[in-house]
């Protein structure tokens, strides 16, 4: 029975060197001598093996490319915009809420802009705008420094400012010399 394995053993052998001759040469050399190993055999296994990979990522790599390029009728970023200032959507988050519905729902943006919420929406971000440019800023008024010397004359003080103060002091001579 052990000779029937052999012998099975073998021809698998002369297949593998039929059909691979790097493979058979290494098979010779292990049975030659089974503490050696073929390096030369694994390197041209490992290398062709390597360049099989090597392809394949190439061609998903370039799959990936094509998938990504935008098509010719799909409008750009700059595009869009444009298209809604000519629309009359002039601000930046007016047209990102637009842009943002458009792209979410797979539509175009002229279909985007009639949906009612984004109307509502759009709204909403105007009236916010309106209610910020109407609301006072803080401060209360033109600081000290840009108020000019007809104003402390008016008020009869000196300003604290010595810029100020040279001004004020110049303007009264100008005003007590032409007898104002």
């Amino acid at each position: 029975m052990d000779k029937e394995n052999d012998v099975q053993f073998d021809s698998t052998e002369e297949h593998v060197e039929e059909s691979t001759p790097e493979v058979a040469e290494s098979n010779e050399t292990e049975s030659n001598d089974e503490d050696d190993f073929d390096f030369k055999a694994a390197y041209g296994r490992t290398k062709r093996e390597l360049t099989k990979l090597q392809k394949e990522l190439e061609a998903k790599e370039s799959k990936k490319e094509e998938e990504q390029k935008p098509t010719a009728s799909a409008p750009d970023d700059f595009s869009k915009r444009l298209w809604l200032k000519t629309d009359g959507i002039k601000s930046k988050k007016e047209q990102d809420l637009v842009i943002e519905y458009a792209d979410k729902f797979g539509i175009d943006l002229d279909e985007a802009l009639s949906r009612p919420g984004v109307q509502a929406e759009l709204e909403e971000i105007r009236r916010k705008r309106s209610v910020q440019e109407a609301a006072p800023r803080s401060g209360g008024g033109a600081p000290a420094s840009k108020k000019g010397p007809e104003y402390y004359i008016k008020k009869g003080e000196l300003p604290r400012d010595p810029e100020m103060l040279e001004k004020v002091q110049n303007e009264l001579a100008r005003r007590a010399k032409h007898n104002y």
